[in-house]
């Protein structure tokens, strides 16, 4: 599967289970799959691989899509891991 994905600005605290109730940070993105299936995701953590400019990365992580869509603000439960 191949999906195309854009950030937003939304950040949401995502429980990790089976660590005492803690929680993490997680940026909500939003995209489609190939046959424009919408999708969101939340991203916990993302690596750049050395070799890449990490400060053009840090701003291109920046610009975030605006706003974000309706089913990517109401986030159920059920799809937080």
């Amino acid at each position: 599967m191949r999906v195309t994905l854009e950030n937003t600005n939304r950040i949401v605290e995502v429980q990790r289970a089976g660590h005492g109730g803690t929680s993490v940070p997680g940026r909500v993105w939003q995209g489609y799959t190939e046959s424009g299936i919408p999708v969101v995701f939340v991203v916990t953590r993302v690596q750049v691989a050395a070799e890449f400019d990490q400060s053009l990365f840090q701003r291109e992580l920046t610009e975030c899509a605006a706003p974000p869509r309706a089913d990517a603000q109401a986030i159920p439960w059920r799809f937080i891991l």
